[in-house]
């Protein structure tokens, strides 16, 4: 049985569940605009499009799924206006992630950006809660404003070592 009827799609020679349709969705939408070609018998990308890169912008989903992009290097940017939650390590260990513009989003789960080492640029105005370790060791990360944020559960920017500018809401 192919992994692309289980839900699954081969990128960059690892397969990632997508775990709802919105993000099925959203997946094939990305692979029809940048062109990507379809999983051959052996579930590998053609070899010419293993080092691409893209951006997911404005997608129709109000929540990504866990685990939805876990180690995908090929994802650049996120920026989706519309979603409401990132559920946990939805983007954990996005190595090439550089920045994230989420205006509307209200929950990050836990660890859902854990590892994202080039992430430097991060747009979360009505997040109201961050869960345990959601942006731990994003060593590029220099600045965060949590002004509409209730709740930044421990350890949420653990081993940012270049974060210098912490905005928080106050009794936080």
């Amino acid at each position: 049985m192919s992994l692309s009827n289980l839900g699954y799609f081969s990128i960059s020679n690892s397969a990632y569940q997508i775990q709802d349709m919105a993000a099925r969705e959203m997946f094939q939408s990305l692979r029809q605009k940048y062109n990507l070609a379809k999983d051959n018998e052996n579930n590998e990308i053609e070899n010419q499009y293993l080092e691409r890169t893209f951006s997911i912008v404005d997608f129709p989903v109000s929540t990504i799924r866990s685990w939805c992009f876990y180690n995908n290097s090929m994802i650049k940017s996120v920026s989706c206006s519309e979603c409401k939650d990132i559920l946990s390590s939805a983007f954990y260990y996005c190595i090439n992630l550089i920045s994230v513009s989420l205006p509307n989003c209200e929950n990050i789960d836990r660890f859902a950006f854990f590892k994202c080492s080039s992430l430097r640029s991060l747009y979360i105005p009505a997040c109201k809660t961050i869960g345990i370790k959601a942006f731990a060791e994003c060593v590029n990360l220099q600045s965060v404003n949590l002004l509409t944020c209730s709740h930044v559960h421990e350890q949420a920017f653990m081993s940012c070592s270049n974060l210098r500018n912490v905005q928080l809401m106050q009794n936080v």
